[in-house]
């Protein structure tokens, strides 16, 4: 998504022009189990989307992504100023 803010910018503007006022942007955020799952089924499914879909758990990769999100969300005006981040726990970062 940090590749593509035309995409993104296109996506959010067509939400507020659909009348959304307010719009929650956050980091996915599954357990071990769920994401365990998630990960199988793209290896079955979507064998070449993998990459990037671990690709959001990089600290660097999120920090790009949450340049061009905070921009965009500057500039549409959502009630929303920022992303979400949720803290890890231990438990989350043996996965």
């Amino acid at each position: 998504m940090a590749q593509n803010p035309k995409g993104l910018e296109k996506l959010f503007r067509s939400l507020k022009g659909a009348g959304i006022e307010d719009i929650w942007v956050e980091h996915i955020n599954l357990s071990p189990y769920i994401k365990n799952r998630l990960y199988l089924f793209i290896l079955k499914n979507l064998p070449n989307q993998l990459v990037k879909f671990k690709m959001a758990e990089n600290p660097e990769y999120q920090e790009k992504l949450d340049k061009v999100l905070n921009e965009i969300l500057s500039k549409i005006k959502f009630k929303t100023k920022r992303v979400i981040h949720h803290q890890q726990t231990d438990k989350d970062q043996s996965s």
